[in-house]
Formats: structure tokens, C-alpha cells, sequence
């Protein structure tokens, strides 16, 4: 678990991938998001959006959920 700035948060297993349009996304994998702004679909989209500011982001974009279970310790890279 590796954010964008090489900032590392240990290790995890993946519990459960989901993949399809953001339309479609389960509510259990939008519900348990770790932000809160994300546990919503426009939150989501808006998320994205801020992110990929060179792609149009919508409700027919297809986006990828893994499910993580933390299991490791905390690791400096």
C-alpha cells in the first residue's frame, strides 16, 4: 500500500476486486470507503475528476474497487 508520493502504509491483501461503470458500482464498496466524501457515487465522480482533470469523468466511466484487509505493519520506504 504505496500513495502517489511513495508514502507507504504497510501491506494488504485484496479481499475483493470489483470492476464496471461507475453507475453500476455495489453500494456495499461505496458505503465502506475510508473517505468519507467517496461514499457516495457523485463523490466518487468528483473525486475522479478532480484527479483525472484530462478525462472526462461520468456515470459510464468504468472504474476498478479492491476491497484491502491491512496485514502487515508500517513500513518507511
Amino acid at each position: 500500500l504505496v500513495d502517489a508520493s511513495g508514502t507507504s502504509f504497510g501491506t494488504a491483501c485484496v479481499l475483493d476486486c470489483w470492476s464496471g461503470p461507475l453507475h453500476a458500482l455495489p453500494a456495499m464498496l461505496v458505503e465502506n470507503s475510508h473517505d468519507p466524501i467517496t461514499r457516495t457515487w457523485s463523490g466518487v465522480a468528483q473525486v475522479l475528476a478532480a484527479i483525472y482533470v484530462d478525462e472526462e469523468v461520468g456515470y459510464e466511466t468504468i472504474v476498478t474497487v479492491l476491497r484491502l484487509k491491512h496485514t502487515g505493519s508500517l513500513i518507511k520506504i
